[in-house]
């Protein structure tokens, strides 16, 4: 209902408070997870509120990369980062939206550098124990994890989470991350407790179909596949898929569910429905990821065992193809 009301009011206000009014009404949008309508509201502000350029490229940037639209969130970062200019806490934030948009195109040096530099203007503007910083501390932790570099990631992981007490979202992505980084390095014993208890409080704090919640039910599927569970698993991919269709989500949630979809498929023996699984993420891929994403290649090769196991010779000349030109359209069939 306030949602309604904001978006009534907005329409006879005066410009300032218009903008004023839009912005909060995207604000809202994004916070419920209503992102492709919250990416409307931002444009319509970057149009009609001129004094309010700099909050609706901001607002732009992270809707976007909760979107899973990271090449135009590159772009949009960039122009936060140019309106900035020196203003502080302003410039750190629009350095770790810049790293987040390289981390999401698979530009790890880049990403690095980026978060790297918002930690340091951050922790001058805001001083080292914020909140902030210490997100942004954590990110670089993510980033590392990305990279293949989850042993130096885990120590990083842990001070931040140590600096988030009570139930709250920050300590559910938190406790997530660290157990994800866990799970890559095959420890499944850390994984399992960390995983689980951010499962818990996001489910606890979080509305349903709230990205992070789809995100934890989704790790722990990855969980029991590790460990071999696929019975648990397939329930906790119910769950996924259950949080999922409660909201709009991006890319980024939506992939790993139609990934491990077709992991659990594959294990069954039914390999004609994971084939075409694995070739409705490759659709998505190509078009949000750089051919040289690792996701992307994984995805490509997984693809390619795949086709060899039902002898799909066209198939596996398709991927032949891809490979040397990387043109989107010789991976499929016409």
């Amino acid at each position: 209902m306030q949602l309604e009301i904001v978006m009534l009011i907005a329409m006879w206000q005066p410009v300032t408070e218009r903008g004023e009014l839009l912005l909060a009404e995207a604000e809202a949008l994004r916070s419920h997870g209503k992102f492709s309508a919250a990416e409307q509201v931002y444009r319509r502000l970057l149009e009609s509120a001129p004094d309010m350029q700099l909050a609706a490229w901001t607002g732009l940037t992270v809707t976007l990369l909760e979107l899973g639209r990271a090449s135009e969130a590159l772009q949009f970062a960039r122009k936060t980062l140019e309106l900035c200019g020196d203003r502080q806490p302003c410039g750190a934030y629009a350095w770790n939206n810049l790293a987040a948009a390289q981390l999401g195109l698979g530009r790890w040096v880049e990403a690095d550098q980026a978060y790297r530099e918002a930690v340091r203007q951050a922790e001058t503007a805001l001083g080292a124990e914020h909140p902030e910083v210490q997100q942004m501390w954590g990110n670089l932790g993510v980033l590392l994890a990305s990279r293949g570099e989850g042993v130096r990631a885990i120590p990083l992981l842990k001070r931040v989470l140590a600096k988030m007490a009570g139930q709250t979202e920050q300590r559910a992505r938190g406790l997530h991350n660290l157990g994800a980084v866990y799970l890559e390095l095959g420890e499944f014993g850390p994984a399992e407790e960390y995983l689980i208890e951010a499962r818990w409080i996001a489910r606890e704090v979080l509305q349903p179909g709230h990205p992070l919640r789809v995100t934890c039910s989704s790790s722990v599927v990855l969980l029991e596949i590790y460990r071999k569970r696929p019975d648990s698993a397939e329930r906790y991919l119910a769950e996924a898929q259950e949080e999922a269709s409660a909201g709009p989500q991006s890319e980024g949630e939506l992939m790993p569910i139609e990934s491990y979809r077709a992991v659990l498929l594959e294990q069954r023996g039914r390999f004609a429905e994971t084939i075409e699984v694995e070739e409705g993420l490759l659709r998505r891929q190509v078009k949000l990821l750089a051919p040289s994403h690792p996701a992307l290649l994984a995805n490509v090769a997984t693809y390619d065992r795949l086709l060899g196991k039902v002898k799909d010779r066209e198939g596996r000349q398709r991927v032949s193809r891809w490979r040397k030109t990387q043109d989107a359209y010789s991976l499929f069939k016409p």
